[in-house]
């Protein structure tokens, strides 16, 4: 066995940068190879530093890096609409750079801390289930973010887009959602938050149970059927009771509300929701508002009803969208 090269190799696996290939030549190495080579590797590595790992720490390693070694090409594939991506992060160490490499830092021995990240591309939606047992659905273009100390140390995820979330309770590890100048917490309870980074508002809403919301220093807590809105721009707030609360998160049930929203406004959802370019021919149908209830969002649906309530023209290439005043008053 060539140790300086499988050396090579354990080392960017702990960082995350081997290839399938590499990966699976790790997998399929008999188990006492791998072992005389962890520990050439760990010699190698500590020989010279006035510190040394324990050998209960170095047991424990071995053993950490043989499983994930083992689930690499499986659980770190996980997908839930686009993908789950693993990324490595490495702890700093004043000990050795070798303690940095495996995840050290100068008095405490950590592991690699990975982040997954949930996608749901323009056009799609997707739900995951977290390691706690809460359901999180992800409308059309978004994402959230998590640690794999998710559920041991934290309940934290960070939030760009939309997403409602179904709580697992937990009283001891209150459950976070970290979104662009709003944090949203919870115990066990189901809510959505809409936060694009596009978007002018950051929007919780509540369906079940009690969350607390804070920005800015300033906290509020939410009943049922509430929802808050904040302006990113002034910073300012409003908490509104919903009169229909079972309009409140229309997305879920793929319907679409519109409340005096402007065509300009509504072509931003609907790139989201389609994955399509939308242009207008004429700036002024941009300005057309437009307030109901589509039970059915398929794209073509939602288009004729467009057209069919002002004199607005549409028409489909590829994947644009292009809308246009309607002239001829069809």
């Amino acid at each position: 066995m060539d140790i300086n090269k499988y050396s090579d190799l354990i080392e960017r696996f702990f960082l995350g940068t081997t290839s399938p290939e590499e990966n699976r030549i790790l997998r399929e190495m008999p188990e006492q190879e791998m072992e005389t080579l962890f520990d050439e590797y760990s010699r190698g590595k500590w020989e010279h530093n006035t510190c040394e790992i324990p050998d209960e720490t170095r047991t424990r390693l071995k053993s950490e890096l043989f499983a994930k070694i083992h689930t690499t090409d499986n659980t770190m594939r996980r997908t839930a609409c686009k993908a789950v991506r693993p990324v490595w992060y490495i702890a700093a160490a004043a000990c050795v750079c070798a303690a940095a490499v495996l995840g050290y830092t100068a008095a405490v021995y950590t592991t690699p801390v990975q982040t997954f990240e949930v996608v749901a591309d323009k056009g799609q939606k997707s739900s995951v289930t977290l390691p706690d047992g809460t359901e999180v659905t992800l409308n059309s273009a978004s994402c959230i973010t998590y640690c794999s100390d998710y559920n041991r140390k934290n309940r934290t995820v960070s939030l760009d887009g939309e997403a409602y979330f179904e709580v697992a309770r937990n009283e001891k590890l209150p459950f976070t959602v970290r979104a662009s100048g709003m944090d949203v917490t919870a115990l066990g309870t189901e809510f959505n938050v809409k936060a694009y980074e596009e978007d002018p508002e950051i929007t919780a809403t509540l369906i079940k149970g009690s969350i607390r919301t804070d920005m800015a220093g300033k906290s509020e807590i939410l009943t049922p059927n509430q929802y808050i809105v904040l302006d990113k721009a002034s910073g300012r707030t409003e908490t509104v009771t919903a009169e229909n609360p079972e309009y409140l998160v229309p997305w879920k049930d793929n319907e679409l509300l519109f409340s005096g929203e402007t065509l300009r406004e509504i072509a931003v959802v609907l790139e989201r929701m389609y994955n399509m370019e939308v242009i207008f021919k004429d700036d002024s149908v941009g300005d057309f508002s437009y307030t109901g209830l589509i039970r059915n969002s398929s794209l073509l649906n939602v288009l004729e009803l467009i057209s069919g309530t002002s004199p607005v023209r549409y028409v489909i290439s590829g994947n644009v969208i292009a809308f246009s005043e309607d002239r001829d008053g069809r």
